[in-house]
């Protein structure tokens, strides 16, 4: 009696224990969260042993059994189901490398590259073909951007080459212009190749993608050496430019200074009207011969004081100092227009330079027109502004005496 008592008391043991361990394989279940499930399986073979070697009533060997078979039933749909999803995850991720590798995205490629390893480490769980198609679909579309990309830079330097070349002629014709110019119309020319120049390096900055580098061989793309190149000899000619014209400034002056030094020399001995004609006539000269402001000034201040002498050595009879003043008026009015046709000038000089803004690609030569070009166009309409103002005073206390 004794043995039955305690042979019973063996099998509600044995329930238990089997019970708390398909408890335990319950909860292990739910705790699943990533890819990891051998564990769990490992438990499942574990209580499956158990359940070999355990003797039990039979009512409890079918409950226990029914309840251990249903974890396991839910716990493949789940594997299942993760192994989809892990699956739909890396094919998504491979899917959207593809289009960045046929579209010559090779920037947003490598980015997004870095992540799928870390995607196949964290997501499953996979079987092992599945697996290895995946991981073979993700080699083979490295290897084949590895390719494209060196077919797309071996393309791009070549168009860069002969696109350097083009420019770089263009900007060596634009010196030899500057070298060999003997007036500033012939110099202006030089600054047509170097805006032509200009524009080809503004378009070449454009980072054109591999379909069209492909396509279009003729394509206007500049590796950053090459357009470091051309962008320093363009500098470096655009710097002989003020050099020239400067030149021809200085000759322009040169040559209207001697006239009107004469003039005003003259205006002593010479009879007014004489030396207003003459001044007038010079004055007209001077539109063909320009000048920087400083040179431009010198000469206008010569012409003012032989005209000043002229007015002195005029009869004091009215009517001749009325025609010295309206003569003086057209003088001034005549200086007007000149100032008005050289801010005009200054004005067009401040449009182009925002169009050379809107056209540059290097933030140095942008500065440079901001904070030097256009303030100095600016002060010099500043000056020319003030001078029509002192001149309209002029024309206001001739007008007076008249």
């Amino acid at each position: 009696m004794g043995d039955f008592f305690e042979s019973e008391s063996k099998l509600k043991e044995n329930a238990e224990l089997l019970n708390k361990n398909i408890i335990s394989l319950e909860f292990e279940l739910a705790s699943i969260s990533g890819r990891d499930y051998k564990i769990f399986w490992d438990h499942v073979k574990n209580i499956n042993d158990l359940f070999k070697s355990t003797r039990l009533y039979k009512d409890d060997r079918e409950k226990l059994w029914g309840r251990h078979c249903a974890i396991c039933d839910k716990a493949k749909r789940k594997q299942q189901e993760q192994t989809r999803r892990a699956i739909k995850t890396i094919e998504s991720a491979l899917s959207m490398l593809e289009v960045h590798a046929h579209r010559g995205e090779y920037k947003d490629f490598w980015d997004k590259v870095k992540d799928v390893p870390s995607i196949f480490k964290n997501e499953g769980p996979l079987p092992k073909e599945e697996r290895a198609r995946l991981w073979n679909e993700y080699q083979e579309l490295c290897e084949f951007v590895k390719r494209t990309q060196a077919k797309y830079f071996e393309e791009r330097n070549r168009v860069s080459k002969l696109k350097k070349e083009e420019i770089l002629g263009l900007i060596k014709d634009a010196s030899f212009q500057i070298q060999g110019s003997r007036n500033l119309d012939e110099l202006k020319t030089a600054k047509i190749y170097l805006h032509k120049a200009m524009r080809l390096m503004k378009r070449s900055n454009d980072y054109d993608d591999l379909v069209r580098s492909l396509l279009e061989p003729s394509g206007n793309v500049l590796t950053r050496d090459d357009r470091e190149i051309c962008w320093n000899k363009w500098i470096s000619v655009s710097d002989e430019f003020p050099y020239k014209r400067d030149l021809f400034y200085q000759n322009n002056y040169s040559e209207m200074y001697s006239l009107a030094h004469d003039i005003r020399s003259d205006a002593h001995s010479h009879p007014p009207q004489e030396t207003r004609k003459r001044i007038i006539d010079l004055q007209k000269l001077m539109k063909s011969y320009p000048m920087n402001n400083n040179q431009y000034n010198e000469v206008k201040n010569l012409l003012q004081e032989a005209w000043e002498i002229s007015m002195r050595k005029s009869d004091e009879n009215r009517e001749t100092y009325r025609q010295n003043q309206l003569d003086y008026i057209m003088y001034l009015e005549g200086l007007n227009t000149d100032l008005e046709r050289r801010i005009s000038e200054h004005r067009r000089h401040i449009d182009h330079n925002y169009d050379r803004i809107r056209d540059a690609f290097n933030e140095n030569y942008i500065n440079m027109i901001e904070n030097e070009w256009i303030p100095r166009h600016e002060e010099e309409i500043s000056k020319l502004e003030s001078y029509i103002i002192e001149n309209n005073q002029k024309i206001n206390e001739c007008e007076l005496k008249l």
